[in-house]
């Protein structure tokens, strides 16, 4: 496609068909009025002479020799550029909207549309939340809604999570060791990360409470108070002293933490030293990358400040995701808000440790920032673990 001071002109050249050193060109573009009757034949006189000036601007060779063949025609374009394919509604299938490049995509179309006919379900290879027709009839991406989505989602942010993280550890064993390291101690209780051990003190507090603490979090606010109630009946709750350790790194991955209040601290052991990467707030959510993908921990996170935490086990997720429910599409958007959270964080660490950026600036690249703001990120440094 080659964009001109009269809009995107498409060119393709196909090699199948050359013979002696020429190919044929195909090439196409320009609107000039409205179009009255979309099923019209007429050329437009303008647009035809539009297109043989930019053809002999790129090919002078081919300048004074007329096309072989010549189309015309309204052309679908989608807003978000692409193709509507799927089920608008019980047994409605709608393929269309191929923006200019329907050589490829009405084939696959077609095929996706013959499938969903024949068996009265999408392909995999056609995720709804990306291609469905449903997407032009609301505002809200769908995406945003789908509990699949947001899952594959979580599972490319761990991924990428994981990446910046053994950058991140690489880097720091070439920096100098820090002045002091984080204090990690543990007392006798309930075993937690690897085999340490903590003290976990029983909790006066009702889930009402824990519920109107955590509604006071951005990540938590479009929870209802009885949705909140539902997740929190799902968890366990540590009233945890500073200096419990509640995440050991390398640890095997079972659970995810919400700080209800207090501060946690999340470090990693390079040469033997245990460097801080973050101190988490009141709000934050960690521990879900190892949920998420089943590999051990990647940090080790203590209480630096007492306070209160909850803990979500694999087991009870994994029956509040089965359930479909309000809460668990809700519960993993969070988990994914704290992935993005965590994944800024990461970034910003391993940028100033190589020096290219001051302390405290945006570092990551541009084009990322809108995907990650959709997603309503957090304005907060976290750390997935």
């Amino acid at each position: 496609m080659v964009t001109t001071e009269y809009g995107p002109t498409f060119f393709n050249q196909p090699r199948s068909g050359a013979r002696g050193g020429r190919a044929p060109l195909v090439l196409g573009g320009g609107a000039d009025r409205p179009m009255r009757n979309p099923a019209s034949r007429r050329r437009s006189l303008a647009v035809h002479a539009r297109l043989l000036r930019l053809r002999d601007g790129f090919y002078p060779e081919l300048a004074g020799q007329p096309p072989s063949a010549e189309w015309i025609g309204p052309m679908g374009f989608t807003p978000d550029q692409l193709p509507a394919i799927g089920f608008l509604a019980a047994g409605i299938i709608v393929a269309a909207g191929f923006n200019g490049y329907g050589g490829s995509y009405t084939t696959a179309a077609g095929q996706a549309a013959a499938s969903m006919a024949l068996s009265g379900e999408t392909p995999e290879w056609v995720p709804a939340d990306v291609f469905s027709p449903r997407r032009f009839i609301d505002g809200e991406p769908l995406f945003m809604r789908g509990q699949e989505s947001l899952w594959r989602i979580a599972a490319s942010l761990c991924h990428q999570l994981r990446t910046v993280e053994a950058q991140t550890a690489e880097t720091l064993a070439l920096a100098p060791p820090p002045a002091a390291r984080p204090t990690v101690r543990a007392a006798g209780g309930r075993p937690v990360g690897r085999g340490r051990t903590v003290q976990a003190q029983p909790s006066p507090a009702s889930p009402a409470h824990d519920a109107e603490q955590l509604r006071r979090f951005a990540t938590f606010r479009h929870f209802s108070r009885e949705e909140l109630h539902d997740l929190i009946g799902r968890m366990r709750r540590w009233q945890a002293p500073a200096g419990m350790l509640l995440i050991a790194e390398g640890g095997p991955g079972g659970s995810c933490f919400i700080v209800v209040s207090g501060t946690v601290d999340v470090s990693t052991s390079v040469g033997g030293r245990a460097r801080l990467l973050a101190s988490l707030p009141p709000g934050s959510i960690f521990g879900q990358v190892s949920l998420i993908d089943g590999e051990p921990r990647s940090a080790t996170c203590t209480m630096r400040h007492a306070g209160v935490v909850l803990e979500m086990e694999r087991e009870p997720c994994a029956r509040l995701f089965a359930s479909h429910s309000a809460v668990a599409l809700k519960f993993l958007g969070a988990l994914n808000q704290g992935l993005i959270a965590a994944l800024r964080g990461a970034d910003r660490r391993l940028m100033r440790l190589d020096g290219a950026l001051p302390h405290g600036g945006p570092t990551l690249a541009p084009e990322a920032w809108p995907f990650l703001d959709a997603l309503g990120a957090p304005q907060m440094t976290a750390n997935g673990s």
